[in-house]
């Protein structure tokens, strides 16, 4: 069984599966794959570029839009700037360039509100 086989029959048994939960009081069914980010650097099949100093471009910028953009923005809006900025700020000598491929299974937006609590 090639890679993409065995991960779409690990999705599809993780669909099949649903999780009893509680939302605004009243008990639903969701799928148990529910409430899921997956951030991978890159599309499979490609390569993820790092600087040497640095380090990789997708965590270079995951930190700089983190820092900038979590106390207003939730996840999935920052995650499409973080793909906006690899895809743009970043060049390997030759003209290589890479952009990142999350898998959003989220069914709420989700806020880290740094500074938020306080102690």
């Amino acid at each position: 069984m090639a890679d993409g086989e065995v991960q779409q029959s690990i999705e599809k048994k993780m669909l099949d599966d649903n999780a009893d939960t509680t939302i605004d009081g009243k008990l639903q069914s969701i799928p148990s794959a529910s409430d899921m980010f997956i951030g991978y650097a890159t599309i499979p099949g490609f390569v993820s570029w790092r600087n040497s100093e640095r380090g990789s471009w997708y965590v270079q910028c995951i930190i700089k839009t983190f820092k900038e953009c979590a106390e207003k923005d939730h996840l999935v809006d920052m995650m499409v700037k973080v793909n906006q900025g690899v895809a743009l700020e970043f060049e390997a000598s030759g003209h290589n360039k890479q952009v990142p491929s999350p898998i959003v299974r989220l069914t709420k937006k989700l806020y880290f509100r740094p500074g938020y609590f306080q102690r």
